[in-house]
């Protein structure tokens, strides 16, 4: 469903007549195309508000006289932009783009969209309940490689599987890697030397030697070895402590990781969390969201269309279609990939 236009509308034309107006902080938009004719640039910026794109007009001066910018939304970060962009027609063979912004009329979007993360057909997304908010899990479906864990904007962390604890610590499986990130520039001699200082470590935490050490080893080809380990950390305090457990290199595989050896310690359950949310891109969505925050998020063609609480406010603010919404973060589906954004205030 199109938007009504005329309230906007009658916004953006005195906005386009104003040439310059209040610029936002550091901000992306859509340029859609530029010209030399304001008349022009006001037709083409009016049927944009009449196909319920949030429009606006920027005046350049230049030696061969003004030229004048079209350009379309407000986004927190080049990645949102970048989504709406390629969502959108070109506009007299001219592709739209994004762009930083400058002179976004100040009350264009009461909120910009985040692209927080970008969730493609080969990998799985769940929303988890996590001690009254939620984590977003998500991971390749071949099991792989561990999963993404994004504690809405409290923490984030790779594990293969976590749990949250009553005293506000988190329990996580996860894969200690042995060589550096930069392993690539480093020698055979310095990932050895580096591969050597972790096993001690380690060594010393487990009251294990570096041989012991050596047969919970996994060395995949062409990257980094590593160990499964258990550590309970406390995002709060930031204190952190290995638990004595270890991954079997030789368990089978699974998307939750290796089974785990447990040492001189009492064995920990890690039973996988229900998933309240299990979108695909094929998910129907119930096509209208309601947010705590007094915004509604509906699907209009290839875009999110955005209200608040003033009936004036309303745009599209995002590529996709909405499947969930909670508070200010939506997944949404487009184009075979899942999208998660976040919805902040300019």
């Amino acid at each position: 469903m199109r938007f009504k236009p005329h309230p906007l509308k009658l916004f953006l034309l005195s906005a386009a007549l104003m040439l310059m107006a209040t610029g936002l902080a550091i901000s992306y938009t859509v340029q859609v195309i530029a010209v030399s004719s304001e008349p022009s640039a006001l037709k083409l910026m009016t049927e944009l508000a009449d196909q319920g794109y949030p429009a606006y007009l920027i005046r350049v001066p230049t030696p061969e006289g003004p030229v004048f910018r079209i350009r379309v939304g407000s986004f927190a970060d080049r990645n949102a932009a970048s989504k709406f962009a390629e969502a959108m027609s070109d506009v007299l063979d001219s592709a739209p783009t994004p762009a930083l912004a400058d002179g976004i009329p100040s009350s264009l979007a009461p909120l910009e969209a985040e692209l927080v993360d970008s969730i493609s057909s080969s990998e799985k997304l769940e929303v988890l309940p996590w001690q009254g908010e939620v984590a977003f899990r998500s991971q390749l479906k071949n099991g792989l490689e561990q999963a993404h864990y994004r504690i809405v904007d409290l923490l984030e962390f790779d594990a293969w599987r976590a749990i949250p604890q009553s005293d506000g610590s988190i329990l996580r499986v996860y894969s200690h890697y042995l060589w550096d990130e930069d392993w690539t520039i480093r020698t055979d001699s310095e990932r050895a030397n580096t591969r050597l200082e972790k096993l001690q470590a380690i060594s010393t935490n487990l009251g294990l030697s570096v041989t012991q050490l050596e047969g919970f080893e996994f060395t995949p080809a062409n990257s980094r070895p590593y160990l499964v380990l258990v550590e309970k950390f406390n995002p709060n305090t930031q204190e952190t402590s290995l638990l004595k457990a270890l991954g079997q290199p030789d368990s089978p595989s699974s998307n939750l990781g290796p089974e785990l050896v447990w040492l001189d310690q009492k064995e920990i359950s890690f039973r996988p969390i229900t998933p309240q949310f299990e979108p695909t891109p094929s998910t129907q969505g119930e096509g209208i969201f309601e947010s705590p925050d007094g915004y509604r998020v509906r699907a209009d063609g290839l875009f999110i269309q955005v209200t608040t609480s003033d009936p004036a406010k309303s745009w599209r603010a995002a590529a996709g279609r909405p499947l969930w919404l909670r508070e200010n973060w939506l997944i949404a589906s487009y184009n075979q990939e899942l999208l998660l954004y976040k919805f902040k205030k300019p």
